[in-house]
């Protein structure tokens, strides 16, 4: 699938200004964030959106019941990616270019 901003094909490079290509320092919009990393650096375009495939990866999924959004299966009539879940629950991990469910702090014994 080209992406749906700038209209690139999976493996290859975001043209400029694109509002969809995620950055490889904090893993955000790229248009929206001060890192502006060299190209090499970059990230191609896989094909499908980067925090979409995050939320099925760790099955993050939301309906609407009611007037409050509640958990749910990601075949569950209504479902969307949680994204807020995603940025709750896990964090950017630089080196390897993909979110990680962050570690929880232990007590010390």
């Amino acid at each position: 699938m080209e992406c749906p901003d700038c209209g690139v094909a999976p493996g290859t490079w975001h043209r400029p200004a694109c509002r969809v290509e995620q950055c490889p320092y904090c893993g955000g919009y790229l248009s929206d964030c001060p890192c502006a990393p060299p190209l090499d650096d970059r990230m191609p375009w896989a094909g499908g959106c980067p925090w979409l495939a995050a939320c099925r990866e760790f099955s993050f999924w939301h309906k609407q019941d009611g007037s409050r959004l509640v958990s749910c299966l990601a075949d569950e009539p209504g479902a969307q990616a949680d994204l807020l879940r995603l940025f709750r629950e896990c964090r950017w991990a630089r080196e390897e270019k993909r979110f990680v469910l962050r570690q929880e702090k232990r007590a010390a014994p």
